[in-house]
């Protein structure tokens, strides 16, 4: 039932990040805290959360240095929630497939 509970906060956080984002609003964090809170959330209660999350920021740069810039100003437990979603995995999986196809 917690979990059920985190999983909705996460995704009501992240629906929030989303809509605000696209509105002009003159401070750019107001859209970012509550994308990066809600991903940290979900991340934290949600394996297939964590992967979405992941594919995410490998696909665009510009969201993965958000997050790493936002993860260097929280505290550090958060931050390692934050960091679990490095889209390293993503990269290695691609080298290791590639290197398996040249064989």
């Amino acid at each position: 039932m917690r979990r059920i509970f985190y999983i909705a906060i996460g995704l009501l956080l992240v629906t929030v990040g989303l809509l605000t984002m696209f509105v002009p609003i003159p401070v750019p964090l107001v859209a970012l805290t509550p994308l990066v809170a809600g991903s940290m959330i979900l991340s934290a209660n949600s394996r297939t959360a964590r992967r979405w999350i992941q594919r995410a920021r490998h696909r665009s740069a510009m969201l993965s240095q958000a997050f790493e810039h936002f993860a260097k100003r929280i505290p550090e437990g958060w931050a390692r929630i934050l960091h679990r979603t490095r889209p390293d995995a993503i990269a290695r999986h691609g080298k290791m497939r590639g290197d398996q196809a040249k064989l």
